[in-house]
């Protein structure tokens, strides 16, 4: 996926460019060039999908579920963290020149 043509989740992440997997589908890797993300890659589910979740930001510092299995799995790196029971179907980004085009908010929507 490389454009915005699945976003339909209304605006979560309102102003940022958006990755968004179709319908029944999750992110289950990304590319990278440089310091930007420029395509992410979706899979289909094998069963239906849920749409409610929440937005978990990490432009400005992590934002993990406490406990959560993994660890520190980037050192020195913001890190953004769906829980278990979630699962990830979008990635919103800035742009700016300052940061590249890495991810700075994740849409976890319950599995």
């Amino acid at each position: 996926m490389r454009d915005e043509r699945h976003v339909q989740q209304g605006d979560w992440a309102d102003g940022y460019p958006k990755y968004q997997c179709g319908v029944n589908q999750f992110i289950s890797g990304y590319s990278v060039r440089g310091q930007e993300v420029p395509a992410v890659l979706c899979t289909p589910a094998d069963h239906i999908l849920g749409t409610s979740g929440r937005t978990v930001w990490f432009d400005r510092g992590d934002d993990r579920p406490a406990g959560a299995p993994g660890g520190e799995f980037a050192r020195g790196n913001f890190k953004g963290r769906c829980r278990t029971d979630e699962y990830l179907a979008d990635a919103a980004f800035t742009g700016a020149w300052a940061k590249g085009k890495t991810p700075d908010a994740l849409p976890c929507r319950t599995a």
